[in-house]
Parts: structure tokens; sequence; C-alpha cells
């Protein structure tokens, strides 16, 4: 077999304590092989056509792409030699398909969609959310797997199937624009390391001393791009669709976002504001949501634009109550304390650094 140069640097930039995972070495008869080849290669086709001039202008370089075994979620990106590199741990594929698994294979979640009373509550729905996905398999009988939490009724899967791409596909963008938009080579400028992490900041590694407002603002812009794309993608299509079907399009979307957000984090703290590398989940859900507001508009009218604030708040309501019944969440009091303050501060700073942001990118519009 010939090796993969830019697979080399991958593994040495990583560190010793991860193993990469390429396509060529993914066992398609493990419990998960199937839906772990079938993202890899959706994720490489989602890099390819992000990087077409249609989006890109033709700027941005070649950038790999690979799975790193590890069963927590987290994602990274950086730049090296000239060429970018993406990875995505695997127990984030595999944590994000449990999750909307075990969401409509509870026929008290969404149960308009499919035949929810085809649906059994198991022990598994009351495991919880969790950052690592060996915690939930450790809460299992050994011989449990992925497809033992999925939802019995075939459109009720289907469903759940949809919900998950939409999210990895968010995943895969967001970090796809910490290249695009520069966010690397500025990191790199600052720091000395062209790494950034997605959910410890310094799980390879990576010097943490920046600014943690600066970090903050990187990961909402990389939000803002990944939310701009997967918007467009899942609610748009080549066909002359009725209004109404435009309007499911966008709850998928909204409802997706609001629970994927939620797996990687419950709750907000105010005082952490100027502390924490990364914005609470729950704050970059809304902040994506108030964004595709904006394209909605952009879509289909004003008078749709208008109509979206019932969508956002339906699939907020839709979201936190599928959450609270699989992980037994209490409602966040701080939440709202905490976007009141923090959109008017990360604004700010946004704006203070936005154009040396700019200066380092490869495309600077959406």
């Amino acid at each position: 077999m010939i090796a993969d140069p830019n697979l080399e640097v991958f593994r040495k930039s990583i560190g010793p304590q991860y193993s990469p995972l390429p396509l060529s070495a993914i066992n398609a008869n493990r419990n998960d092989g199937m839906l772990l080849i079938q993202e890899y290669v959706r994720a490489k086709a989602s890099i390819h056509s992000a990087r077409q001039p249609a989006i890109s202008e033709g700027k941005i370089p070649d950038i790999d792409f690979y799975f790193i075994e590890n069963t927590k979620a987290n994602a990274c990106a950086f730049e090296m030699g000239g060429r970018g590199y993406i990875g995505v741990f695997t127990g984030a594929v595999l944590l994000t398909r449990d999750l909307f698994y075990r969401m409509l294979s509870h026929p008290e979640i969404l149960p308009r969609v499919g035949d929810s009373g085809a649906e059994r509550v198991g022990p598994y729905h009351s495991q919880g959310l969790s950052n690592d996905y060996q915690d939930l398999l450790d809460g299992r009988p050994p011989e449990f797997k992925l497809e033992d939490v999925a939802p019995r009724d075939p459109n009720r899967r289907a469903y759940a199937d949809v919900l998950a791409r939409i999210a990895l596909d968010f995943l895969v963008y967001h970090e796809f624009a910490h290249i695009r938009n520069g966010h690397c080579r500025y990191r790199n400028a600052i720091t000395g390391t062209p790494f950034i992490a997605e959910h410890v900041s310094n799980a390879f590694g990576q010097s943490s001393s920046i600014d943690p407002l600066t970090s903050q603002v990187i990961e909402m812009e990389a939000d803002s791009f990944a939310a701009h794309v997967t918007f467009w993608l899942h609610t748009t299509d080549s066909y002359a669709r009725p209004l109404d079907y435009f309007g499911a399009r966008v709850s998928d979307w909204c409802f997706t976002m609001m629970s994927f957000f939620w797996m990687w984090g419950w709750g907000a703290n105010l005082s952490r504001l100027f502390q924490d590398p990364y914005p609470p989940p729950v704050f970059r859900s809304h902040g994506a949501l108030t964004l595709a507001r904006d394209i909605a508009a952009d879509i289909a009218g004003a008078e749709f634009g208008a109509k979206f604030q019932e969508f956002g708040n339906l699939a907020l309501k839709l979201a936190r109550d599928a959450v609270k019944k699989i992980s037994g969440g209490a409602e966040d009091p701080a939440m709202l304390a905490f976007y009141s303050v923090a959109k008017n501060v990360i604004s700010a700073h946004w704006k203070t650094i936005d154009s040396d942001l700019k200066k380092l990118a490869y495309v600077t519009n959406l």
C-alpha cells in the first residue's frame, strides 16, 4: 500500500495520544463501520464542494479529512505546509446518531412523525447527555449496538438519520470555516500554533494563550458559515415546492441545531464569560437561529421571515422537551441572563478584531 504523506503529517500533528482513522482503515464489519464509512465519504464530498469557486473563489488550499478514533465529541482544524487538515472524532459521529436515534425511538418525542406507537421507552432513554460515547456504552449491556437504540418505525428512523446528517454537516462546515476564514492562520500568528479544537481548548496540546473573547468570536464566526451553508442545503432544492414544505424543512433544521448544541453542553454561567474559550453551546444555537431567520427572509420574503420566529420558538420547545426526556435536564434560568449580556459583549469584541481576521481569511464573504 502506498503511504499517504498527508496522513503522516496529520498523525504527527494531532500527537501520539490520538490515532487517525483514514477511510482505508475503517472495518465495514465493525458495529459502526458502515455508518463511519458513509459519514467519511459525505464529509469529504462536503469539503470538496465547499472549496469550489462558486463558494470559495478558488482560493482555499487543499484540505485533507480524517476521522480520529476516540469516543469523545471533538473535532479540529489546522494548516500545515500549505495544506489544510480537518479531523473529527468518531465519538462525535456516534454520539450525534445516538442522540437522534434515542429521541425518535421515544414514543413521546415528535409523536406526529411516522408511527410513534411502534416505539417503546427503554433504559437508554434515561441515560442523559454525554460528551463521551463510552459513557453511554458503559451503561448498556455489552452486546448492545447503536442499532439497538434506533427507532422501530422506518419513517422515524429515516427522519432521525436526516437530522443526524444535518448536524454532522454543520460540524464539518464549521471546521472548514476555521480554515476558509483564516482562523487557523490568525491563531498561529498570535500563539504560534495553527490548531483549533472544538470542545477542549488544549486537547491537542495547543497553546491557550489567546484572549477568551477572541476565541469565542472565532467559534461564532465559524458557526455563522456552517449555519448559512447547512440551512441552504437542507431547506432549498431544485424543485418548486410549496411554502409549507419550506417551512417544514426550516423546522427540521431549527430542531436539529437546538438538539445538537445541547448535546455538547447544557447551561450557561455569566461569570465565565471572560474566561471560557468557547461560548456556551445553547448560546451558539441561538446565534445560528438568528442568522437563519435572516436567510429565511431572503429566500421566502419578509412575511416568512416574520413567521420564522414561530418556527424557532416551536423548535426550541420541541428540542427542549426532547432533551429533557432523555437527560432529565432542568431549565437553566441563567441562560436568558447570559444571552442578554453576552450577545452585546461578543458582538462588540467581534467588531474590534474583524478587520484582522479578514486580512488572513481566504474568503471574506459568506
